[in-house]
């Protein structure tokens, strides 16, 4: 079923995502679900998300926090190294589009905001996209999800 998390998935759908994804967490994903963890937030991580695609068919958000009662919210840490290129970027605003589609609330942060420790400000982006319902998300964020 589209939108639902999945589960039981065959690794050999996944083993392309699998072989290219780093073993452990990087260093500004552990930190955002430090923030996540203080903030008392319940989440999973790395849950592979159905999408009701032709060109994508799953996705793999970083931080999905579903104890929401106005929607569901991911969070996206990305970095450079994964995430750079006009394709890359494409296919990650494709993916987020797709997201949006199903109802999540999506909001992304990149690893140099991280690393100049604006904590409090991603804390303050966090509980502002928790709390708020979907609609007011979209009107806020749009389909813009740079977050300066």
């Amino acid at each position: 079923m589209y939108g639902q998390f999945v589960r039981n998935v065959g690794i050999s759908k996944l083993s392309s995502w699998k072989d290219k994804v780093p073993r452990e967490y990087s260093k500004p994903h552990r930190e955002v679900m430090e923030i996540v963890k203080e903030l008392g937030l319940s989440f999973i991580t790395e849950e592979p998300v159905r999408l009701d695609s032709l060109e994508f068919s799953v996705c793999v958000p970083d931080i999905i926090i579903d104890g929401c009662e106005k929607g569901k919210l991911i969070i996206l840490v990305h970095g450079l190294k994964w995430h750079k290129g006009e394709t890359k970027s494409r296919h990650d605003e494709q993916k987020a589009k797709l997201l949006r589609d199903m109802g999540f609330k999506v909001i992304k942060f990149w690893d140099y905001q991280i690393k100049k420790k604006k904590y409090a400000w991603i804390k303050e982006e966090i509980m502002r996209a928790y709390n708020e319902t979907f609609e007011e998300h979209m009107k806020r964020v749009g389909s813009d999800l740079v977050l300066i």
